[in-house]
């Protein structure tokens, strides 16, 4: 039996249907809303999928709610104030343990013990640390790496809420209060698309996994409203934390309009195979930025049913079965497109200038 906490929300709804759809086990979702569990299986046509109640603020309720679970999926938010003591529950009654997001508090634990958890198992971060390494796998050494994680899509106020906690701590609270971008053309959009620099804890790990010469991370979102949202975010933190919210929200509800979503990654690295110079550029798409994060957190809990998996960190981008994960992420779903191109990120632009 597998457990999905907030399983019929934006991303919980994803994770918990391609589970379903790729499990021959029975799925368990939890929430505080029978109701809106009721109209999500009847949408989604999951007939076998159970209910149960489940607060991540009530303990006993999570105890029950996990009891009977092997693994235990975490899809509920906002994950820095709320998932802080949900790993040490579950993974107390011996059941694996995945989380989208992370609580810093779970840091001493996960230190103890790395065999049974992985927190970060979302888009990014998470697959933004892994894919670097699954490409690296195609050279003897990598020299260089240019990453763009690539999205347009709407932000949920939960969704909002963590990503600005994430940003301010991820730069100790030392937000530039003025944040202007630079513009490029990127291979997953004929939009150019506004590229934010930035530079964490997992980008860290992969500059060392790798050992790379030189390394460049970005943010590449699209949208003008998002854009002018993005240059004055160092200043807006300081000010009222739901108004900035509610800000956030707006900025990417207007620039989606009209548009469909997606998210993906562009990555490019120069290394060296069998004695040559080489130059190849990962792309990949996902149908939404929500679609994208279920699926990556739904390969996480069958990885972890089907093989026994190892992290330095706890956290997704550190476990070692990197090509399984991929291969379980490639047959996950058609939302999402892998290629690997012995190409340049230019060399594509010009490519798809002339096909069109």
């Amino acid at each position: 039996m597998i457990g999905i906490i907030g399983g019929y929300g934006n991303i919980g709804q994803w994770a918990a249907t391609l589970l379903y759809e790729n499990l021959q086990e029975s799925i368990k979702i939890g929430g505080r809303s029978r109701e809106k569990f009721d109209s999500f299986i009847k949408i989604n046509k999951l007939p076998k999928a159970q209910y149960q109640y489940a607060d991540i603020d009530d303990k006993k309720s999570i105890q029950k709610f996990a009891s009977g679970c092997t693994s235990v999926l975490n899809c509920a938010g906002p994950t820095y104030d709320k998932s802080s003591g949900l790993g040490q529950i579950i993974r107390s009654m011996n059941i694996k343990y995945a989380d989208v997001g992370y609580a810093s508090k779970q840091q001493t634990d996960m230190e103890n013990n790395q065999s049974d958890i992985l927190c970060k198992a979302g888009a990014i971060p998470g697959l933004s640390g892994l894919l670097p390494r699954y490409l690296a796998m195609k050279f003897d050494k990598v020299f260089s790496m240019e990453f763009y994680y690539q999205a347009l899509g709407r932000f949920t106020k939960t969704a909002a809420e963590d990503y600005l906690k994430g940003i301010f701590i991820n730069t100790k609270g030392e937000m530039p209060r003025k944040r202007e971008c630079e513009t490029r053309l990127l291979p997953l959009s004929s939009t150019a698309v506004n590229l934010y620099p930035y530079y964490d804890g997992e980008s860290d790990y992969v500059r060392r996994k790798l050992s790379l010469d030189t390394g460049h991370w970005f943010m590449a979102l699209e949208g003008e409203c998002t854009k002018n949202f993005m240059n004055r975010m160092g200043a807006l933190l300081t000010g009222n934390k739901g108004k900035i919210i509610e800000e956030l929200c707006n900025a990417t509800y207007i620039d989606t309009l009209g548009r469909k979503d997606y998210a993906g990654f562009v990555i490019q690295m120069k290394g060296e195979k069998d004695g040559k110079q080489k130059v190849k550029t990962l792309l990949l798409k996902g149908d939404s930025p929500e679609y994208l994060t279920g699926a990556v957190a739904a390969s996480a809990v069958i990885a972890m049913e089907k093989m026994t998996i190892n992290t330095e960190t706890g956290e997704l981008y550190s476990m070692d079965k990197v090509q399984e994960f991929m291969q379980i992420l490639e047959k996950m779903g058609q939302g999402i497109q892998i290629h690997i191109e012995n190409k340049s990120i230019e060399e594509l632009l010009v490519t798809e200038e002339g096909e069109i």
